[in-house]
């Protein structure tokens, strides 16, 4: 049985290294897959290291528009967000000054948000 079976993961900075990877595990465990970066080269290679289960969409996580676009398009696509990953911010960027709210994912009350940080201090 898949742990993550049927489960929408959007995953922040997870168009590379330990992002990528986990990414990629969460879809061998059965999820569907986002993950956001902010460069079309990063996106575009991890679009096609995620297949048909995953999408990568170009957005910065620290501008509420690239936010409300990127919860958008999750919607539209999946109907809801069963987990969040943070996997990376820019230097000096907390999740709470970075515009995310859980309040802003889902108003599903079965919504879960798993937060990690993979920051270099």
């Amino acid at each position: 049985m898949s742990r993550f079976a049927n489960k929408i993961v959007v995953m922040t900075g997870g168009t590379s290294g330990i992002g990528l990877a986990a990414a990629i595990q969460f879809i061998k465990e059965g999820a569907k897959v986002v993950v956001t970066g902010r460069s079309r080269q990063s996106v575009g290679y991890a679009q096609g290291e995620l297949g048909t289960s995953g999408v990568a969409i170009v957005a910065d996580v620290t501008k509420s528009a690239d936010l409300d676009s990127l919860f958008q398009q999750v919607r539209e696509k999946y109907g809801r967000i069963d987990v969040l990953y943070v996997s990376r911010l820019r230097d000096g960027a907390q999740p709470g000054n970075a515009g995310i709210r859980v309040s802003q994912v889902s108003s599903s009350p079965s919504t879960v948000a798993a937060l990690s940080s993979n920051r270099r201090n």
